[in-house]
């Protein structure tokens, strides 16, 4: 019988005998799994940091979107359609029902996944997944980010340095208001849900204002702040127009102490 690793590309290393991959394959399956969070909160930020918020000017905010970057969009539709589908057939072939988040019970089902004779194929599908998702990640922290141009035709991302008050498109050189563009993508992302992470990350992001932690978990506790739903990895998602709303009325408390 061959002891050697399924995973393609591995095939010259040697597994052990009660497994299907060899034991580098199951620690690089295990940090690719314990990096999946990480991956969503900062392709979410991505999506949000560099793209453009779509719709109308002229519209009400709520009938605005946030047109997604492709590439970004794109991995994180791989990273969680992957999990998903490694979490399917692996419970199908243990006989049993994986809990709401894959990417967490494939961690806890290490065992039974590299008993498995799909390990290979299920560790090298994953690994392309994380692989391609730190790829999409693109979050220059120096910039504030100052939407898109809205000359017609035009769309360019337009960042700005922190304290300016204004910002010129780098394309047709048109200048704006950064404090008018920032306004008008907070009231446009109001609709949408979003990760803890992607929430505080646009309040700092768009509104400069960095919410502690402790005040967070003082929303959630005291019943301000309610979850919506979940994202692919399980994660809880809140509406940001609830956070701005929150986000806005701390901030002005502590300007009046």
């Amino acid at each position: 019988m061959t002891t050697m690793c399924t995973t393609p590309g591995h095939e010259s290393r040697h597994r052990p005998e009660h497994q299907w991959i060899c034991g580098g394959c199951v620690r690089d399956l295990e940090q690719n799994l314990a990096e999946v969070t990480f991956l969503f909160d900062n392709l979410t930020i991505t999506l949000a940091r560099q793209d453009v918020i779509g719709g109308d000017g002229g519209r009400k905010s709520a009938e605005t979107s946030l047109v997604f970057k492709e590439h970004a969009s794109e991995a994180m539709e791989v990273l969680s359609s992957t999990l998903t589908a490694a979490a399917d057939d692996l419970s199908a072939q243990l006989g049993m029902q994986f809990p709401l988040n894959p990417a967490r019970w494939l961690e806890a089902s290490l065992d039974e996944l590299a008993g498995w004779d799909q390990a290979g194929r299920l560790v090298d599908e994953i690994r392309h997944a994380v692989s391609n998702a730190f790829r999409a990640i693109d979050r220059p922290p120096e910039f504030l980010f100052a939407g898109p141009c809205r000359t017609e035709g035009c769309g360019t991302a337009m960042d700005a340095n922190p304290g300016d008050m204004h910002v010129r498109c780098p394309n047709c050189e048109v200048e704006y208001s950064v404090a008018e563009r920032r306004q008008w993508m907070v009231d446009a992302a109001a609709v949408r849900n979003v990760t803890k992470t992607q929430a505080l990350s646009w309040v700092k992001l768009l509104m400069d204002r960095e919410i502690p932690d402790g005040t967070w978990r003082s929303w959630r506790t005291r019943g301000r702040l309610h979850v919506r739903g979940v994202n692919g990895a399980g994660q809880e998602l809140f509406g940001f127009g609830d956070v701005r709303d929150l986000a806005i009325s701390w901030a002005a408390r502590g300007k009046a102490a």
